[in-house]
């Protein structure tokens, strides 16, 4: 498969919508409410999406397929975390493009956008029990602490892991 990477445009909200919340319900179920789950619309995050794009507070990356259609996103800036100065807020993908190369590629170019910037760490939180912390952990964070939130009246836990932005831009070069 043919992975195409770009910069978001706001035409592309609806379909970032669609991968955000079709990822949400492929992947957390059993972690997260159901009920939360359910009250994802896809309309409803489109309009965040436009929002966020017209914003432009955030870097965010598309992986499309030869027919153009979007199948995964990374969203990338400044933390407001302690532990590092840039984050990846946001890495998602359609279920079945995962473990095919598509996310290796969203985070090749994050790491790009933060070498330019000359940013040395980055975090990312990840849920404690979300099926893809295996490609977290294999990017071998230098540090890791648990956060919680609440949703639906649930405790969430996550990890908060710190990284080297030289390091893993070494790794997925391989």
């Amino acid at each position: 498969m043919n992975v195409h990477i770009r910069e978001i445009k706001l035409e592309d909200a609806k379909q970032v919508a669609y991968v955000h919340v079709s990822s949400w319900k492929t992947t957390y179920p059993g972690i997260v409410p159901t009920s939360f789950l359910n009250s994802l619309q896809v309309d409803e995050r489109a309009t965040l999406w436009e929002s966020r794009i017209n914003a432009g507070m955030e870097m965010t990356y598309v992986a499309s397929n030869d027919q153009n259609e979007i199948i995964g996103f990374i969203s990338i800036g400044r933390s407001k975390n302690v532990q590092a100065r840039a984050q990846v807020y946001a890495l998602y993908l359609l279920e079945d493009v995962q473990r095919k190369g598509v996310g290796k590629a969203l985070m090749k170019r994050a790491m790009e956008d933060f070498y330019e910037q000359g940013y040395q760490s980055f975090i990312i939180e990840a849920l404690v029990e979300n099926p893809s912390m295996a490609f977290y952990r294999a990017l071998r964070p230098m540090h890791y602490s648990l956060s919680t939130f609440v949703i639906h009246k649930r405790e969430i836990k996550e990890w908060v892991m710190t990284f080297s932005v030289e390091q893993v831009r070494q790794q997925l070069a391989t």
